[in-house]
């Protein structure tokens, strides 16, 4: 048979299958067809050589480009998140130590001792401190909200008391320069309302220090109007007039942007850093309102800022408003700043508040548990955000796997709002941002202070509702259980409180159940008297230590015919004969402490396993 490209090449040259090329001229056709194709072959295959080069070239290339845009955006959002992290130390950084200069400012204010002339440095020390806050806070906020990582507040705050604050220190400013101040506040606004406290004093400092900044004579006007209210919302006005120099009309469009000034003169003439509109215009966005100007050159300005707000229950704010009597309360802070502690303990103290301070993580807990124990929780934990070792979000998480002390609102300082998934997260309550005003803070625990009242409350409903139903039946409705399936999995026999709760809040999270027992005759009962299925002994405890304890269980083991049930030892000691002596007295196991997380996790998983397949 002949190969089909050969009979098409005979067909071309007007020959069958049968024929051979008779003479020189059927050759040359037959020679020549053949050629033909050949050459036409040859060059489909370069060409599809080519171009398969060619796309092998450019797929290459594509490829070498796509990996160096996806390292360029892995090393933008690195470069991002180290940005982020770096405006998060500044901003801790920046405000503490402003925080302490006036709080202490505050402190020495209040000194009746002071003649006329040292109260006016301290006013004088006061403003410029407050005024280096706001520059300060702009800036930092400035930078967050261009990083889309500014986050705002929610809390029952009192509006009339902020007012009051930012219109003292404006009340310096203008005396400075001779200027009137006008304040007025509408009788309807209600005296609590929730949102951002430190974000709507941003906004009014900042309208007034450019009012005040481009007002050479005549006065300020400062008002606060009520312009909606229900039982859901409340929208507030915040209005701020001056006699300044005003601003131009063909300006009047750019005045919010970034670094703008009136004209070019004003920097000098007025200093100032231009941003103080903008961060307003932003943080009014942010908060769901809007900032508006009228203005006319040579006769002033006015702004006004439309907010909308969270009420406040009516009744909540009249039982408020009588239990300003805070001495109920008893306060737990963690704080290592001296300077805040000083204000804690000025203000606490005006108070009646009842406090105790520790600077580290640890020892709050250690403090929580001897409050257990002495029958006398605390209310508030204030925790400082950035702690050495523990810090507040690893300190909130301990506290809320422990039910006693779940109920306790968890009040975090910090230089900057938290965002609210990391809140909630951490089961944080608020964030209290610095510096703290006084008026902030009583709020912060006028709310805290509610809490416990409706938790209060609540105990009361259920106990009458035992009541109701009989203690008998509500007693029977619970059925001990001591088969495999419903057995405690973990007996931890440790006396710190530190320790076991963190070891306690590591075997939560892998779903294990935990009893804990603080000495090792505890233990032993409990052994007796219920079915585990692993045991962590600390060596070293009150009344009977590990090595005795572990003795004692695997002598009534053994008596009773049980099964030996493991036992871990938990041990400070870490020489190299602690494994040996700890295995001696019967124990499977041993960890060194401090234990790491991963190493508990693997060998309580482990022998509850292992434990499980002996059942």
């Amino acid at each position: 048979m002949v190969d089909r490209c050969l009979r098409r090449q005979l067909k071309k040259a007007n020959l069958t299958e049968t024929e051979i090329p008779a003479n020189k001229a059927q050759w040359q056709a037959f020679l020549e067809t053949i050629n033909s194709a050949y050459a036409s072959n040859k060059n489909a295959r370069y060409l599809l050589e080519k171009a398969l080069d060619e796309s092998t070239k450019e797929m290459t290339q594509l490829n070498k480009d796509l990996k160096e845009e996806a390292e360029e955006k892995l090393k933008a959002v690195r470069e991002s998140e180290k940005k982020s992290r770096f405006m998060e130390n500044m901003s801790h950084e920046l405000r503490t130590p402003i925080h302490g200069i006036l709080g202490s400012l505050e402190i020495v204010k209040d000194d009746t001792n002071l003649d006329p002339k040292q109260k006016t440095f301290i006013n004088t020390a006061l403003t410029s401190g407050e005024n280096l806050l706001d520059i300060v806070n702009n800036i930092l906020d400035f930078s967050k909200i261009n990083a889309n990582k500014l986050f705002l507040e929610k809390m029952p705050f009192n509006i009339r008391e902020l007012f009051a604050d930012v219109n003292n220190i404006v009340a310096t400013m203008s005396d400075d320069k001779g200027l009137k101040l006008i304040t007025n506040i509408d009788k309807e606004v209600p005296a609590r309302v929730k949102g951002d406290p430190s974000k709507v004093r941003q906004i009014m400092m900042n309208l007034a220090n450019n009012a005040v900044k481009f007002t050479s004579s005549g006065s300020i006007v400062c008002e606060v109007k009520l312009l909606e209210l229900n039982d859901k919302n409340t929208i507030l006005r915040i209005e701020i007039t001056d006699t300044g120099i005003g601003i131009p009309e063909p300006q009047m469009d750019e005045i919010f942007n970034a670094f703008a000034q009136v004209d070019a003169s004003t920097t000098r003439e007025y200093e100032g850093i231009g941003l103080g509109l903008t961060i307003s215009k932003e943080l009014a966005h942010l908060m769901g309102g809007t900032i508006n100007l009228e203005s006319m050159q040579g006769q002033g300005s006015h702004f006004w800022v439309d907010i909308p707000f969270e009420s406040v229950d009516f009744y909540q704010e009249e039982v408020q408003a009588e239990s300003s009597d805070l001495s109920a309360l008893k306060v737990l802070i963690v704080e290592q700043d001296k300077a805040n502690l000083s204000l804690f303990d000025h203000y606490f103290s005006q108070w009646g508040v009842e406090y105790l301070m520790v600077d580290n993580g640890r020892d709050a807990i250690n403090e929580l548990y001897k409050s257990r124990a002495d029958l006398a929780l605390f209310d508030i934990a204030l925790v400082d955000y950035f702690m050495p070792g523990m810090d507040s979000l690893d300190l909130s998480e301990i506290l809320n796997s422990h039910p006693d002390f779940q109920r306790i609102p968890k009040v975090v300082l910090s230089g900057y709002a938290l965002a609210e998934e990391e809140r909630r997260i951490a089961n944080i309550d608020i964030c209290l941002t610095k510096p703290i005003r006084e008026n902030m803070l009583k709020d912060v625990l006028l709310e805290c202070l509610q809490m416990k009242n409706r938790h209060i409350q609540k105990d009361l409903e259920d106990f009458a509702y035992a009541r109701a139903i009989g203690f008998d039946e509500v007693n029977n409705s619970v059925k001990h259980d001591y088969s495999v399936e419903n057995m405690t999995d973990i007996l931890l026999a440790e006396d710190n409180p530190v320790n076991a709760l963190i070891a306690t809040t590591i075997m939560e999270k892998l779903g294990l159940t935990v009893k804990h027992v603080t000495d090792g005759q505890k233990a032993v009962d409990e052994i007796k008297a219920n079915r585990y299925k692993l045991i962590l002994m600390d060596m070293h405890m009150p009344i009977m230590d590990g090595y005795n304890a572990t003795k004692n269980i695997r002598q009534w083991e053994e008596e009773s015919e049980r099964e030996a049930i493991p036992i871990i030892a938990l041990t400070a000691n870490a020489l190299a004969g602690d494994r040996d002596k700890c295995l001696a007295a019967g124990m499977d196991d041993y960890l060194p402490k401090p234990v790491k997380k991963e190493v508990l996790k693997e060998v309580v998983t482990k022998w509850t396993e292992a434990s499980m397949m002996v059942l």
